[in-house]
């Protein structure tokens, strides 16, 4: 006999209580997707006009007329910065697609299955390195385009992000996967789709790990060259910044298979959210520090460099050990 309780004849159902935290939990983010879709980009824009503009200082609008010159300040794309873009992206997937590099497969799905990826960011990285040094070296761009160009760069690449985020919903929708909740904003926010894919390449992994993070490296060495320019000095803390990001980054690629067991790979579906993050706040928030040091060129006394550095290099030990610590845990849970 079964145990179900079943209502008697006139009798109406059980009503389970709706558990909000359960609600919080389905969607995530609670009610504060929303204000992040809608506040964020505007932030950029405006830590980018303290930093062009205001040397770092928080500006504050007192009348009408100063926000509305706050807002005409946000550029258009130009020429140059559309150029950059295309051939930027295009290198990108070109060296994600033919770098020399090895396949390893990634942590199990839900079905048990586990999708390969082509671990190649490092030569990547070393050939774009490479290659911007030689055409700023040949004089095809200067040194200091990217600081120059910021402005409309980020704008051409916030609407790419807006442009890859509405063909990722359409693409779930289209799927057998049916990622969705069916609210339509949250959906494009969070994304319909864990692995997008085009063939083997992945469109989540190659937005997390390449042109974002790359781009980030080359802003603060083109803030550097502008600093270099400006002022006829880089400062201490200028190079301490672009050699610290740097090394995070090559180290980053050294250690390329970790990204495969963090929780974005594994678990968030690939939205507005992951792509906005991955190809505007992570160039262009993470190179602020950089671009506060442009109109700041004060250097260091030798004891204060060396502190700075010990600081940094405990730290990384630290961040460094207990991330593969948790990406071998997360690979192999039965590892000692």
């Amino acid at each position: 006999m079964s145990q179900k309780q079943v209502p008697s004849e006139g009798q109406s159902p059980v009503q389970k209580p709706v558990d909000p935290e359960a609600e919080v939990e389905k969607y995530g983010f609670g009610s504060s997707w929303l204000p992040l879709m809608l506040l964020l980009p505007p932030l950029v824009y405006y830590m980018w006009i303290c930093m062009a503009d205001h040397q770092g200082a928080l500006y504050l609008p007192t009348s009408g007329a100063e926000l509305l010159g706050l807002l005409q300040r946000v550029p258009a794309p130009t020429v140059a910065s559309v150029a950059f873009v295309v051939l930027w992206f295009g290198g990108q997937i070109l060296l994600q697609l033919y770098a020399p590099g090895r396949w390893v497969q990634g942590t199990p799905l839900d079905d048990g299955s586990r999708l390969p990826y082509k671990m190649n960011g490092w030569a990547a990285l070393w050939i774009t390195l490479l290659g911007a040094g030689l055409v700023c070296w040949l004089g095809w761009v200067p040194a200091t385009f990217l600081w120059d160009e910021l402005g409309p760069i980020l704008t051409t690449i916030t609407l790419l992000s807006y442009g890859l985020s509405i063909f990722l919903y359409r693409k779930g929708k289209a799927s057998p996967e049916k990622g969705t909740t069916g609210r339509v904003m949250y959906d494009f926010f969070i994304g319909t789709q864990l692995n997008p894919r085009i063939g083997r390449f992945d469109l989540k992994l190659f937005c997390e790990a390449r042109p974002g993070l790359m781009l980030w490296v080359l802003i603060n060495l083109s803030v550097a060259a502008k600093q270099w320019q400006v002022h006829h000095t880089v400062s201490t803390p200028m190079i301490l910044v672009c050699l610290f990001q740097l090394f995070y980054i090559v180290d980053y690629y050294f250690h390329e298979e970790a990204i495969l067991s963090t929780w974005d790979v594994k678990h968030e579906r690939f939205g507005w959210m992951l792509c906005f993050g991955d190809l505007v706040w992570v160039p262009f928030t993470y190179s602020l520090q950089a671009q506060y040091l442009l109109s700041h060129p004060r250097d260091l006394p030798a004891w204060a460099t060396l502190g700075i550095i010990v600081l940094n290099v405990l730290g990384y030990v630290v961040f460094r050990g207990t991330n593969l610590q948790k990406h071998r845990f997360g690979r192999n849970p039965e590892r000692p």
